[in-house]
């Protein structure tokens, strides 16, 4: 099979925490692994951040079913406080599920911070569909909001 959707999603939020916390969440490698994760149940095996240009994220997981997540990213661009662009790859047991294009933006709301993420996604092969993806990435930021408001 090779078949291609290409799809664009947008999902803002309030994050409960100062823009210089919210951003760290996201730029920090220390940080991020504290709250990166779609599932609780999920175990990281594998775990690296370099968040500026020209830097990497690799993040493996293992869920309790033993189904191996990888995501792989590449930095774009990152404006300390304001923007970060990644491109990134998501595989699970070795088959590439999607290819994207994700760019995060931050914005000061008095105590709190916007953010908004944008992601320009290609699905392939019919391994994952749009509504899956925007889950996992509305639960990944739920987490990051409950790690921010505790």
């Amino acid at each position: 099979m090779t078949e291609t959707a290409h799809h664009t999603f947008t999902v803002p939020r309030h994050l409960p925490a100062p823009l210089p916390r919210a951003w760290r969440a996201f730029a920090d490698a220390d940080t991020k692994r504290r709250w990166f994760a779609c599932h609780a149940d999920w175990r990281t095996v594998e775990y690296a951040l370099d968040c500026r240009p020209g830097g990497h994220e690799r993040s493996l997981v293992v869920t309790p079913a033993g189904g191996r997540h990888l995501m792989e990213a590449t930095y774009l661009d990152a404006v300390p406080e304001a923007r970060i662009v990644y491109a990134h790859a998501m595989s699970v047991n070795d088959a590439r599920l999607s290819a994207s294009l994700v760019t995060l933006t931050f914005e000061a709301e008095g105590a709190a911070t916007r953010l908004i993420w944008t992601e320009q996604i290609v699905l392939l092969d019919g391994r994952q569909d749009l509504d899956e993806r925007i889950h996992g990435t509305r639960l990944g930021l739920d987490a990051l909001g409950a790690w921010l408001a505790a």
